[in-house]
């Protein structure tokens, strides 16, 4: 058994999930990945599904849960907010809520994206805390 049991990458074939999942592998950990319809990937799960996101769930039995999938382009995010709002939002609750039903012990970890601090140069606008934040992303000049 892997030192964390069961690791279960949602989105296992993106970018931010494929570097995880090889990552977490070479280091001994159990995983299973997911893709949209399980092509190169251990089980479908599609967040705009959610019983597949139930099956995929209930049939890895995770110990841990990272969720990497969802519309990540900044360029689609302008051009259609709509459906990437249903997708990375609406996807998300489901996820969550099968979590909550199908592995209510498992450990969940969202990846996230420092675009979600909206644009302030190269540092996060501070929310009050004394706290700032460096978007990598900005800072080396990529901004999506």
């Amino acid at each position: 058994m892997s030192p964390c049991g069961t690791v279960l990458v949602v989105g296992a074939t993106g970018l931010v999930g494929s570097h995880l999942a090889a990552e977490l592998s070479g280091a001994g950990q159990r995983v299973l990945g997911t893709s949209t319809d399980g092509a190169g990937s251990d089980l479908a799960c599609d967040l705009l599904r959610p019983e597949t996101i139930e099956t995929a769930i209930r049939q890895a039995r995770p110990d841990t849960i990272v969720i990497t999938a969802g519309q990540s382009s900044a360029r689609r995010a302008w051009s259609d907010p709509t459906a990437t709002f249903g997708l990375n939002t609406g996807g998300t609750a489901s996820l969550l809520e099968a979590a909550r039903r199908r592995a209510p012990e498992a450990h969940l970890v969202l990846a996230s994206s420092g675009a979600a601090y909206g644009h302030a140069g190269n540092r996060a606008p501070d929310r009050g805390r004394g706290a700032v934040v460096v978007l990598p992303t900005l800072a080396h000049g990529h901004d999506a």
